[in-house]
């Protein structure tokens, strides 16, 4: 008789955060809708029957599940230290959630059934892998794909790091964290980079903002000018319109060129360079086509 999955009782909780989780799941390697992970389980403190099944199971954000990968049993996993599996998972960073089970073989009105007895659910594993990432690099801008209605979108909000929204299912957040295409990262970081600075100089709600004063000594740092010295009268009103005066533009647009453009790789090749590069491609493979 087939067997069938029965949570009888509340499961344990398994944890995944924390500074003792009983699983960590770390990123291994991105590629294009394509993730390595390495999972890390020690769940002994909880005493599970050692012919209990361990299993993970990855599956994506609109709930769609792949296959559950067989741990073993708890038995097996309580020989060592600590367990460590890597897994080649078909769905991106982005969209995917794993979730670990434990469960226990049993019957149910003369039937054999799975009962549920431990379970953990990772939703967040993206956040949490750019969160690392950003405090170990102390990144002022964090990326991330998000079901909005243009290519990409700025979000700003005082006392939080701004974050730049990708639309999802386009791979622009792969295409930009691999250097993938120059145009698409040129243009991008230079629209959201002067409004970031346009927004920091001209809205006072982000006057107290600590993410306003960590940008200002990035630029001073960059364009080689003391933050005394940036733009202050910096609004013209013109009936009633109200916009950046025309030498604050000018600065603007010199910060974006050396924070953005004039942005060197480990071999001193700049973004607009690249842009170039690219473009010139472009072209080429253009009147290629015409001519054949």
């Amino acid at each position: 008789m087939a067997q069938n999955t029965l949570e009888v009782f509340k499961e344990i909780q398994i944890t995944h955060k924390g500074s003792k989780p009983d699983l960590k799941i770390s990123l291994v390697n991105e590629e294009e809708n394509k993730i390595d992970v390495e999972v890390s389980v020690n769940i002994k403190r909880h005493q599970f029957d050692e012919d209990c099944v361990v299993s993970f199971q990855p599956y994506n954000n609109r709930g769609f599940a792949l296959k559950p990968k067989t741990m073993g049993t708890v038995g097996d996993l309580n020989k060592a230290e600590i367990n460590v599996f890597k897994y080649s998972i078909d769905i991106n960073k982005e969209d995917a959630r794993f979730r670990l089970l434990v469960s226990k073989e049993g019957k149910f009105k003369e039937s054999k059934v799975n009962r549920l007895v431990g379970k953990a659910e990772i939703k967040n594993f993206f956040e949490a892998e750019t969160e690392k990432t950003d405090k170990k690099h102390e990144s002022l801008l964090f990326t991330k794909e998000d079901e909005i209605g243009t290519i990409f979108k700025l979000d700003m909000a005082p006392q939080r790091v701004p974050w730049l929204l990708l639309k999802k299912g386009c791979n622009i957040k792969y295409n930009l964290d691999h250097n993938v295409n120059p145009i698409m990262k040129t243009l991008i970081y230079t629209s959201v980079v002067r409004d970031i600075i346009k927004t920091y100089l001209t809205d006072d709600t982000f006057r107290e903002c600590p993410y306003r004063e960590k940008w200002f000594q990035l630029i001073s740092k960059k364009i080689g000018e003391p933050i005394n010295e940036f733009p202050e009268n910096f609004i013209d009103i013109n009936g009633n319109i109200t916009q950046i005066d025309s030498d604050t533009q000018i600065w603007i647009d010199g910060v974006v060129e050396t924070m953005v453009s004039n942005l060197p790789d480990k071999n001193g090749i700049t973004l607009i360079q690249k842009f170039k590069n690219a473009a010139f491609q472009s072209l080429q493979t253009v009147d290629e086509s015409e001519e054949y």
